[in-house]
């Protein structure tokens, strides 16, 4: 993976630790985040795509 600059690896950072622990305030937190909407918005496709593996083996 190709991380030029600060930003995408923040960026993959946080996914990798919503994948992990699936807690958007927590997330939020560690990232520094004022609101935890801002991490909902940037991360929110994220715990779809997530919740759709995980259903599935359903």
């Amino acid at each position: 993976m190709d991380f030029r600059g600060f930003h995408p690896g923040r960026k993959y950072a946080g996914t990798r630790l919503l994948q992990q622990i699936k807690d958007f305030g927590r997330v939020a937190a560690h990232l520094g985040h004022e609101s935890v909407d801002t991490t909902r918005k940037g991360y929110a496709q994220l715990a779809v795509d997530d919740l759709k593996e995980d259903l599935a083996g359903w």
